[in-house]
């Protein structure tokens, strides 16, 4: 049997370093979810399927 997966979660966020304390803080509190950081240069609604072709 498959496990289920969890929700995913996009931070994008600045300073970097408050993005790393919130996942952080995800990642132990919630397990399941996946967790990603997006870089300033990323584009947050491509990297969550809503761009262009979705």
């Amino acid at each position: 049997m498959a496990t289920p997966r969890g929700p995913i979660v996009l931070i994008d966020l600045q300073p970097c370093m408050y993005a790393e304390v919130l996942a952080s803080s995800l990642r132990k509190r919630r397990p399941r979810v996946e967790v990603s950081l997006l870089g300033p240069s990323e584009d947050l609604e491509a990297e969550a399927g809503y761009g262009e072709g979705s």
